[in-house]
């Protein structure tokens, strides 16, 4: 006797995973190792740069980082707007979403006393739902 896969499981999964739920999922994947590569530059600007000069050159390296990841995988299946247009885009969207993390992890790190590394995450935290509809419906649209 044959085990068979229950097909209203396999049919469910695949009405979930929709294309724009996979594009969020890359999204986060990728704002993920941004974060890394965020608080890496944090911690090694922190050595010798105040807190929020060391947060600003993390997020600096890390827009850069996360726009090459999100052009390629992200949004890679759009047919979209020059790399020269998409980059600026990206960097506009992406400065208005840190300066949202600036200010959420300074309250946090000055105001509310919270460690420096939860700090930083609570900013990147508040920025990341910005980023993604930004990103989504304007820097990444597609040219069609």
């Amino acid at each position: 006797m044959t085990q068979q896969r229950p097909a209203g499981l396999l049919a469910t999964v695949r009405a979930f995973v929709t294309p724009e739920r996979l594009r969020v999922v890359r999204f986060c994947i990728v704002g993920a190792s941004g974060v890394v590569v965020n608080l890496a530059v944090f911690e090694l600007a922190f050595m010798v740069l105040t807190f929020v000069a060391s947060n600003a050159l993390g997020i600096a390296v890390s827009i850069f980082t996360n726009f090459l990841l999100n052009d390629r995988w992200t949004w890679g299946d759009r047919d979209k707007a020059p790399f020269l247009r998409r980059v600026t885009a990206f960097y506009v969207v992406s400065l208005s979403a840190a300066l949202v993390q600036l200010g959420a992890s300074w309250v946090c790190y000055d105001l509310l006393d919270f460690h420096r590394h939860v700090a930083l995450l609570l900013g990147i935290a508040a920025a990341t739902g910005i980023n993604f509809v930004s990103n989504n419906i304007w820097t990444f649209r597609s040219k069609r």
